[in-house]
């Protein structure tokens, strides 16, 4: 749903008459797969199927799946990275990077390759300003300051707090992985569900990562868990607009995918983050609202949780973070008006 959010924002800043095609590792050009083999020829290589593909569009958007632009996720994947956004470029098309964050890049040889699609693109803009100093610490500086694509999506469900706490567990946290000890996470996720039940307050699950039965997706563990849990539902959008419909009738989301606690700021519905990467804590900093809870963090507790959860001026952060997001991604959008 994250992914899906970026396509909605992108394709809501653009004119209704424009015609877009959207691409990924998951839905090909016409001309055939985006593999890595592919892409690297189309970066480097005169002529070819891609390269021809790529240069008949008038402009080409890149937004990197939102914090893919990296080497922290394995060198495979920064490689397809730098190979679509070169891609373009020699095609003739150099992209604009809509905001994403940039880095982080762990080693001289990820710094120096990021510095040069970079300076390959028509435009390049954060969605952070950890990104911004990173761009600047690789040694470029031309580098715009946004926020995330999801305050730039039109659709805007009305509120009607009806669903209680909606819950977000990751099912990329759930088992064992390099973010977090999977054992307090899990504990994290029972004893919040466990402590709003015993208040006799509604509580809820949302998936967020539809990913097919795959390790990270959030849709078995959301059903295991409504299974172990009775008076526990679990909604199961298939479309991002159902996925906010369900966000807006939340009184509050807490939420360890990113993207689950963004859409609900999108909609000025208070948030809890839980957070397990860099990229969080920046994003919502830049936004003033300042409740995200480390779960990384030695001095993590879910009664911290569980205090925010009852704070009434988590409401008012949550609005005036949807208006400074709007704000910033609304410099983003002159990008199309020039």
């Amino acid at each position: 749903m994250g992914v899906r959010a970026l396509a909605q924002g992108i394709r809501d800043l653009l004119p209704d008459s424009a015609s877009v095609t959207f691409a990924s590792h998951r839905k090909p050009l016409d001309s055939g797969s985006l593999s890595l083999k592919r892409l690297g020829i189309a970066a480097v290589w005169p002529w070819g199927q891609v390269k021809s593909e790529l240069a008949q569009y008038d402009l080409i958007i890149d937004v990197g799946e939102g914090d893919s632009f990296a080497s922290i996720y394995g060198a495979k994947r920064f490689a397809k990275m730098l190979a679509g956004k070169l891609a373009a470029a020699n095609a003739r098309r150099p992209p604009i990077l809509a905001p994403q964050t940039l880095g982080p890049w762990e080693s001289a040889w990820s710094r120096s390759a990021g510095r040069l699609a970079m300076k390959k693109a028509k435009a390049v803009w954060a969605r952070d300003s950890d990104s911004l100093a990173r761009a600047r610490a690789a040694g470029f500086e031309g580098v715009m300051l946004g926020s995330d694509l999801v305050f730039a999506i039109r659709d805007q469900p009305e509120r009607t707090p009806s669903n209680g706490l909606v819950l977000n567990v990751s099912g990329l946290l759930w088992e064992e992985n390099r973010h977090v000890d999977s054992r307090v996470y899990q504990a994290t996720v029972r004893t919040i569900i466990e402590k709003q039940i015993e208040r006799g307050s509604p509580v809820s699950l949302l998936p967020h990562v539809l990913a097919g039965g795959e390790r990270d997706d959030d849709t078995e563990i959301s059903e295991m868990l409504g299974s172990e849990y009775p008076d526990l539902k679990v909604h199961r959008p298939t479309t991002l607009g159902a996925a906010r419909s369900i966000v807006a009738g939340a009184t509050v989301l807490v939420g360890s995918r990113m993207h689950a606690c963004l859409n609900a700021l999108s909609l000025g519905v208070p948030t809890v983050p839980l957070a397990y990467s860099d990229k969080f804590d920046s994003l919502f900093r830049d936004l003033g609202y300042n409740h995200v809870l480390d779960l990384r963090s030695n001095d993590f507790r879910v009664e911290a949780v569980l205090d925010l959860v009852g704070d009434n001026q988590l409401a008012i952060s949550a609005r005036r973070a949807r208006a400074e997001g709007q704000r910033r991604i609304a410099k983003f959008a002159i990008e199309f008006g020039e």
